[in-house]
């Protein structure tokens, strides 16, 4: 059976499969809902066979330890790569919003839009340590009651350690394993640093985010599922002299994907982010917990033994009780791979 043989050069220079880093998502907008029980339930349900294949023994004999190399994002570092680099451009839009209810409402005389030109590169460290960074280049426009803003500026930086704990197809009986390391680090402009009545300038959060996590994955060629569990804790930080905390949270993401030939692999990621309520002043702030829900298709095509050409789509959904104090966001992005060996 053919395991990770889809061009890919013939003398690789690795012995262990390195995962993608698991970033902290950057991003300018504040947190949504806790956890109702029919959100998790229903949740469950749905990720119940990924979840099953995941934990299944005797499939990573036959483990695929290249399909997921670029599957999410920068990816991880092939068996053969010492490093990777790329760049992607994204655009999204606000569709609507989520209260502190979880009630989904339409934009209604309101746009908010976002372009992002991102560079990312992966290094490899040892054999079975790897850092990763990303950095965005970020540009805004909004509008409301006649007025229209733009603004542009450097987003917020993302720094990443993962450690292959586990090789994938090291036992069959047990996933590829692997612990990462993340932070992200307030570089893009905040809220309360804008120019603007609107708010189109702002690029980042305007605090930095730390997190750790862990991420599992399986494959039977050609099918693979990976899963990626993070611990986000923000850091404290001010706000019109006052001291403020956004609450701590967890991001979790279950891809599954196949390849389908020629170097294509096809994926897709339903994504949970959760966040507990904003501490001001040392006061925890009662309705301001964020739940974003989202899901979305990605592609890579490997026509080159080092180039890959990656392309996803990823949406919330207008459903009350999948997000709070969140606006829903569409997104496409479409982005450039080089490995280097």
């Amino acid at each position: 059976m053919r395991v990770c043989e889809t061009n890919s050069p013939a003398k690789p220079k690795a012995k262990r499969s390195q995962e993608g880093a698991f970033l902290a998502r950057s991003a300018s907008e504040e947190s949504g809902p806790a956890l109702a029980g029919p959100i998790s339930s229903h949740a469950l349900r749905a990720l119940a066979p990924a979840l099953l294949l995941l934990l299944a023994p005797g499939l990573a004999h036959a483990a695929a330890c290249c399909l997921s190399t670029s599957a999410f994002g920068a990816g991880r570092l092939a068996i053969w790569e010492q490093a990777a680099v790329g760049a992607n451009l994204s655009y999204s839009s606000a569709a609507g919003l989520f209260d502190g209810d979880g009630a989904y409402r339409a934009h209604d005389g309101y746009s908010e839009r976002e372009g992002r030109a991102t560079a990312f590169a992966l290094l490899r460290l040892a054999e079975t340590l790897e850092a990763g960074a990303r950095f965005p280049w970020v540009v805004g426009s909004r509008a409301a009651g006649g007025l229209e803003e733009t603004g542009q500026g450097p987003g917020d930086l993302a720094l990443s350690l993962r450690w292959q704990a586990i090789d994938l197809g090291a036992y069959a009986e047990l996933p590829g394993v692997a612990f990462t390391l993340a932070a992200t680090l307030p570089s893009g402009r905040a809220t309360a640093d804008s120019d603007t009545v609107l708010g189109a300038d702002v690029t980042g959060r305007g605090f930095g985010v730390l997190s750790g996590g862990i991420s599992l994955e399986r494959a039977h060629d050609p099918i693979f599922v990976r899963l990626d569990v993070a611990g986000l804790v923000p850091l404290a930080h001010e706000v019109a002299g006052e001291p403020w905390r956004s609450g701590p949270g967890v991001e979790i993401q279950l891809g599954g994907g196949a390849d389908v030939g020629r170097g294509v692999v096809l994926v897709l990621a339903p994504r949970l982010r959760w966040e507990a309520e904003t501490i001001r002043d040392g006061v925890a702030q009662p309705g301001s917990s964020g739940l974003e829900v989202a899901v979305g298709p990605s592609a890579s095509w490997q026509f080159d033994p080092h180039w890959t050409l990656q392309a996803s789509f990823d949406t919330g959904l207008p459903i009350d009780g999948l997000g709070r104090n969140r606006s829903l966001f569409t997104s496409a992005s479409i982005g450039i791979r080089h490995g280097i060996y």
